[in-house]
């Protein structure tokens, strides 16, 4: 069962991609340097732990993974500490669809986002010839990484969210 992020300090979730019903995980397996990019885990891997942190503002979030910091970079989700700057972003609880939506703070049209699979596109992660590590092939053979782009609901009442912009937060039990 999924809970409402906290209205005070931080606790901590497993956040899942409501479009492919898997874990969103920090890849680190490309290196040890960061960003990290913030992807959809195969479905063999349990998420880490997401510490999310109540802002000042209503709705308002940081977001950290593994002791980084979740920002965005360019048009995507991506971890790494920069003691210069904090993203906020605004977490959405959307009852109809009892997932949540996550939007920039600064420019809040922009959504995180899965990508969607296309038939003659592959997958921008996929191994690809010559890596050697099996532990790698395994981790990054299905993983996408989360884009930002702009939030689209129906006009319709309630409004409806696609599920590739859609996650869940459950609370991790200590």
């Amino acid at each position: 069962m999924s809970a409402a992020p906290t209205q005070n300090n931080s606790s901590e979730y497993h956040i899942t991609s409501v479009e492919y019903k898997l874990y969103l995980g920090d890849d680190q397996s490309g290196g040890v340097l960061p960003p990290y990019p913030i992807v959809i885990l195969n479905r063999d891997f349990l998420g880490p732990h997401f510490t999310v942190t109540k802002g000042n503002e209503v709705n308002t979030y940081t977001i950290k993974v593994n002791r980084n910091m979740v920002h965005d970079l360019d048009d995507r989700v991506v971890a790494f500490n920069d003691d210069t700057t904090t993203t906020e972003w605004v977490i959405i609880f959307r009852r109809h669809e009892r997932a949540y939506t996550v939007q920039r703070k600064v420019e809040s049209r922009l959504a995180w986002t899965a990508p969607q699979l296309e038939p003659n596109r592959p997958n921008p992660l996929q191994v690809r010839p010559g890596h050697s590590s099996l532990a790698f092939r395994m981790i990054i053979l299905t993983c996408l990484q989360i884009l930002l782009e702009p939030l689209i609901c129906t006009k319709s009442i309630p409004p409806q969210f696609l599920g590739s912009q859609l996650f869940k937060f459950d609370l991790v039990k200590a």
